[in-house]
Formats: C-alpha cells, structure tokens, sequence
C-alpha cells in the first residue's frame, strides 16, 4: 500500500531528515492560460455579475461583439529560466536542501527546451501539464521527466487527443466537453491508453493526476468525482501518483487524498505556480537526482509532502497576487513580455492569437474601460487597500468554513 506523510513547515528543520525537495507542476511564459473560467464568476454576487457583464461589452480590437472569455488568454509573468530560480530559490533558502524542479507549462515541453538549449540546465525534466478530454469533461495530467528522443513523436499524438474524441473531430470541433451528447459507448480512448501506457514504459518518467477535485469542465462535483473514478477504473495503471495542489482549497486536496486511496495510487505535491510565488507545497525526497524521486514514488509508493506558509493564507488573496503578477510590467523581462499587454492574447474566428499590444498597436494607449480596469486592480496591491483585501479573503474564508 502506497504510504505518505503531510506536514506544515516550521523552519528548516522540517526537512533534517530529507535530501532533497521536488517542485512539481509550475507554469512560466510559454504556457498559454485561458480566461474562460471568468464567464462563470457571474454566479459569485452581483457586483461580480455586473463587471463580468460590463468587461464582456467592452470592445477589443476590431471586434463588434460581445466579449468571449474563453478567446481570452494569458501568459504567466516568469520566464523559464525566472521560474526555475524561483522555485530552486525557495528550497534552497528555507528547506536548506538540494532543489529539483519539473516545469510544466500547458501542453508543451518548450520550457524545458530552453532551460537546456539556452542555459544549459541539463537537469530539468522534460514535463508537460497535458489537457485531456475525457467522456463529458476534461482532465490534466502532469507528464513528468520524458526522454527528450521522444518528445516530438509526444507532443504531436498528445495534441491530436487533446482535439477531442474522433466524432467530434470529423466534424472539424474541438471537444473539451462538448461531445457531452454522445453516448458514452461511441466515446472511444484506446490511443489515450497506448499513449499513456507508453510513457509509463520509460521507468524515469511519472505520470500525474492533477487537482482531480478540481470540477474542470463544469459537470458538477458529484458526477466529476464519477467520472475521475470512471477514468481511474480504465488507465489507472499508467498513473502513478495523484496531486495534492498548492493552488486549491484543502477540502479539494482530502478528496484527492480519498481518490488516490481508492485507486492504490500515492499522493504527491503539485504548486501550480502561475505567477511569482513559488510552490505552496513540496515533496521531500532522500534522492539525488529527479529520476531517483520517481522511483520512489513508482516503486517504493512512499511520498513525503510539505506545506509551505504561503498555503496558510486565503486562497482568493493568492490567487489575486497572481493577477497582479500578470498584470504589472517587467522592464527587465528576458522574453521581452515587459508590459501587461504582451501577456494578455485573444483568438480571432480562425484560432490564431494576437496580443494586445499587437492590437493597439500605434494608439497611445488602451480602450479606457480596460485601462481603468487595470488601474483599479493594481491598486489594490497597495497598503492599505492590499491588508482590507487579504482581511476579507481571509473572513470569508472563516465563514465558509
């Protein structure tokens, strides 16, 4: 039976035992985020209904309809080689230990490329967070430490599956859940599972189940849990451990606990990083290389988890100093994303994407509604107005308790 342990960092004494600590699951800017879950904070009260419904008026470039925030989508603030300093950085000032760190930007391995091909950081795994459909939603999985050989035979089956199920892509439509009207027994996965069982068959690679709890396509709690089961029952020989993840409430992260329970599956710790703060949670290892680790996880079925200070704090605040990240400008930005707008991207009708800077590109500035917007937010990064916020996540958070 697989075993772990969880605990709250204290100071570097939590960590005498170990060797070494794993960051696992990062983002940095070559990971292309989409907006679309901000359409569904309309249900969040009125004053959030009502700037949803006002930013959905506004217009962005040539555009005469309405907004459509899943044409929205955003780049995370730090280069590959920022993040990987980032969370090496955090490891090695407050645990004292040798750092490991496994980048995984959406459905591509080009930070890894660059950290090897640009700064010769040939330790960094090559990983991936990799979005895939499954029956009437969608699910991430991290795909850890792949052999570079075999990347480019990876990426182009993992895209292919990532469009959807062969129904829908006959009919020229990318699924992510909306092939839900079909019954399930015309939904088909054997190449999910010939992938997935072929990337457990390189024995340094490790392959994730991330935020499991997470309701990704919006079918519900009760039925998510069905259908991670349903996904479980099928492929769960080809997955190696579940996530606990820094970026989701611990209500989240127990029933991930109970699902990889369930499944015989470890648990393992995943940041989720998408703006400047570094992991919230870490794995503890006793190996001296990232493959040493997998084999801890794949073979021994041991994990080790620590829960960093920054998990402590309110979670809404979290998330919105990663806004705040996404939103400021870097003059020193080493792929020349210095502004806001540089990291801010829409899709046009044929899917190609285009900057904002690309858009009002030769005007002065931004639609005012927009830039207000931004003012309005970045100000609130400010004291006082920053502690008021961070009080009211915080009492909300004691309420929903």
């Amino acid at each position: 039976m697989p075993r772990h342990t969880i605990r709250w960092y204290g100071d570097a004494a939590t960590a005498r035992k170990a060797r070494s600590a794993v960051s696992l699951h990062s983002h940095t800017s070559c990971s292309l985020e989409t907006l679309a879950i901000v359409g569904t904070w309309k249900e969040r009260g009125v004053l959030i209904r009502r700037l949803v419904e006002r930013a959905e008026r506004m217009r962005i470039g040539s555009r005469r309809s309405r907004v459509d925030f899943s044409d929205l989508h955003f780049t995370p603030p730090l280069p590959p080689r920022e993040a990987l300093e980032a969370e090496r950085g955090q490891i090695e000032r407050s645990l004292d230990l040798e750092s490991f760190v496994s980048l995984t930007d959406h459905d591509t391995f080009e930070s890894a490329e660059v950290l090897h091909d640009r700064f010769a950081e040939v330790s960094v795994p090559f990983s991936t967070e990799w979005t895939v459909p499954f029956e009437s939603s969608y699910i991430h999985l991290g795909i850890h430490n792949v052999p570079r050989r075999a990347i480019a035979s990876l990426q182009r089956r993992m895209h292919r599956i990532s469009q959807g199920c062969t129904e829908c892509r006959d009919r020229d439509t990318v699924c992510f859940g909306a092939h839900r009207e079909l019954p399930e027994a015309r939904w088909r996965s054997e190449a999910l599972g010939e992938l997935l069982e072929e990337i457990s068959g390189y024995g340094d690679a490790l392959t994730v189940l991330n935020h499991p709890a997470w309701d990704l396509g919006g079918i519900g709690d009760a039925e998510n849990r069905r259908l991670i089961g349903r996904f479980l029952a099928v492929h769960g020989h080809a997955i190696h451990a579940v996530e606990v993840n820094g970026l989701r409430p611990w209500k989240e992260n127990s029933v991930a606990i109970s699902m990889s329970e369930a499944a015989g599956l470890p648990i393992v710790a995943g940041g989720d990083r998408h703006g400047c703060e570094p992991a919230a949670v870490l794995n503890l290892s006793q190996a001296d290389c990232f493959a040493g680790f997998v084999l801890e996880i794949r073979r021994e079925r041991r994990s080790e988890i620590v829960l960093m200070p920054q998990y402590r704090e309110p979670l809404g605040f979290r998330k919105l100093q990663a806004v705040w990240d996404v939103l400021r400008e870097y003059p020193e930005h080493s792929d020349g994303k210095r502004q806001w707008t540089d990291r801010i991207l829409v899709r046009d009708g044929s899917g190609h994407f285009q900057t904002l800077s690309e858009l009002w590109e030769g005007a002065r500035s931004g639609p005012f509604a927009i830039e207000a917007s931004r003012a309005l937010t970045m100000s609130l990064e400010r004291w006082p107005l920053r502690n008021a916020v961070r009080l009211a996540y915080a009492t909300e958070r004691r309420m929903a308790a």
